[in-house]
C-alpha cells in the first residue's frame, strides 16, 4: 500500500507587501519549490493573519446603523438589576471558577461603563463601542466561554432595546 501522496507547488513571493498593526514587511524575494501543500498554507495563513488577527478584512463598527436610544430611569435600574444577577451559569469546563471570573469582571466593567455613560452617549453605536472593547478582551477564551459572553451581551441589548448588533457579535464571537 501506498502511503500518502504529499502535494506540491512552488510558491514565489516578490515584492508582495504585508502590513498588520502599523508594522510593514516586504518581501524582496521569496521562492519555495517542492514544499508539502499543508506547510505553504500555514505559511500563507500565518501571512494573512499579520494583515489582520482574525483572517477578516473589516471592522463591522464602521458599519453599525446608529440610532438613538431611549434612555430613562427604569433602563438604568435595569441595567444594575441585571449587574447583580448570576451570569455565565451554563458555562462547564475546567477551570470553571477562574473563567466565569475573568468573563464575570469584563461584563461587569462593561455595564458599569454603560450605567455612567448612556445617558450621556444614548446611541447604539456609542453601545457597540463598549462592547467592542469587551470582546477585543475576550478574544483568546475557549468557544463556549465566547458563547456565553455573546447571550450576555444579547441580555444587554434587551434591556438597551437594541435589535441588531449588526455583525458585530458575529464578528467578534464566530
Amino acid at each position: 500500500m501506498l502511503g500518502p501522496k504529499i502535494q506540491q507547488m512552488n510558491l514565489q513571493l516578490e515584492g508582495q507587501s504585508v502590513e498588520g498593526d502599523g508594522n510593514k514587511a516586504k518581501f524582496t524575494k521569496i521562492t519555495m519549490r517542492k514544499l508539502p501543500l499543508k506547510l505553504i498554507l500555514l505559511i500563507l495563513k500565518i501571512i494573512l493573519k499579520i494583515k489582520d488577527p482574525k483572517g477578516r478584512r473589516k471592522d463591522p463598527i464602521n458599519r453599525i446603523e446608529d440610532h438613538e436610544l431611549t434612555i430613562d430611569d427604569s433602563t438604568i435600574n435595569k441595567l444594575k438589576d441585571y449587574s447583580n444577577t448570576p451570569k455565565f451559569v451554563n458555562i462547564s469546563g475546567v477551570g470553571l471558577d477562574d473563567e466565569r471570573g475573568r468573563l464575570n469582571n469584563i461584563l461587569n466593567s462593561l455595564i458599569k461603563d454603560l450605567i455612567n455613560g448612556i445617558k450621556v452617549n444614548p446611541s447604539k453605536l456609542w453601545v457597540m463601542q463598549q462592547f467592542q472593547i469587551a470582546l477585543i478582551d475576550i478574544q483568546d477564551e475557549d468557544t463556549e466561554a465566547r458563547e456565553g459572553f455573546g447571550t450576555e451581551l444579547e441580555n444587554i441589548m434587551n434591556i438597551l432595546q437594541i435589535k441588531s448588533s449588526d455583525h458585530l457579535l458575529a464578528y467578534y464571537l464566530g
